[in-house]
């Protein structure tokens, strides 16, 4: 993997907020760099569909269903997951998510 100067500022990120947001075209390497920096979290891509049914059927179980620590890939597909994670996070003051998008609607959901 190339070494990218974003390494260190998402793991700087991470520590100061429960919820990280890393966005940018398709194909930039957004998965790549995420899976890179946070090894220890559980990843989790929304294109697999019976993920993007789960989430979207039953957020609050999916959140809890994976753990502390996740990558949610491709979160733009469940956009009312964003509500329970600020649920999520609010709770529990360990739980950390990063969150990965290549359309707006990521942003202003």
């Amino acid at each position: 993997m190339i070494n990218r100067a974003l390494h260190h500022i998402l793991q700087t990120a991470s520590l100061k907020s429960p919820v990280i947001s890393v966005t940018g075209p398709r194909q930039s390497g957004k998965t790549t760099l995420v899976k890179e920096v946070f090894k220890d979290y559980t990843y989790l891509n929304f294109e697999d569909l019976s993920l993007w049914a789960f989430a979207s059927d039953d957020p609050a179980s999916f959140l809890k269903a994976y753990g502390k620590k996740l990558v949610l890939d491709e979160a733009q597909h469940v956009p009312h997951l964003f509500s329970y994670l600020q649920l999520g996070v609010d709770a529990d003051k360990e739980m950390r998510i990063v969150i990965t998008g290549s359309q707006k609607p990521l942003a202003s959901s």
